[in-house]
């Protein structure tokens, strides 16, 4: 997936962490963030049916005019459970990234982990408002270490695989 140089960069990031061991994976906060639409409109969905089935509920797709709307959400989870699910609307910059979670975020890890506060991590990917200077300030100033992540990881990222679950069961 991707070029090359980021091909590289993911190698070199399993590299690195081959040698930690479930206790390690165990004090890391993975999170990220998804957008659901209520109601598809971006897709053409097809239905087979027979001509006696075709106006049961189970054949027809719902249509609200302007879409239905959408929620956009941020969650999280560790080793111990799920954590925070928080909501927003819009995209996220840096400056609404931090007002998003600098609420929740600092007592959810204080509470997660308490004295272990420095040998535990926050995984976030490498989206632009996650990156930024801002955003990388505000984390070191509360005392949240981020786990370095690298791009286009999609196949190693644990929390990919729950936002699949919720979608599915969302459109289903």
């Amino acid at each position: 997936i991707g070029t090359k140089f980021k091909q590289k960069k993911r190698l070199n990031w399993c590299n690195k962490y081959v040698q930690w061991i479930e206790r390690d994976w165990n004090k890391v906060i993975f999170s990220d963030e998804s957008h659901f639409e209520l109601i598809n409109r971006k897709n053409r969905s097809f239905v087979r049916r027979t001509m006696q089935e075709k106006d049961q509920p189970f054949c027809l797709q719902p249509r609200i005019q302007g879409g239905g709307g959408s929620v956009s959400v941020r969650g999280c989870f560790t080793a111990h459970g799920t954590g925070l699910l928080l909501f927003y609307e819009g995209r996220l910059n840096a400056r609404s990234y931090i007002d998003l979670i600098s609420e929740e975020l600092p007592s959810y890890f204080d509470n997660i982990f308490g004295s272990e506060l420095i040998q535990a991590y926050f995984q976030q990917d490498n989206a632009p408002c996650h990156k930024a200077k801002f955003s990388i300030a505000w984390f070191r100033n509360n005392n949240i270490p981020l786990l370095d992540w690298p791009p286009t990881s999609q196949d190693i990222k644990p929390i990919e695989n729950i936002l699949l679950i919720v979608t599915f069961k969302t459109t289903k």
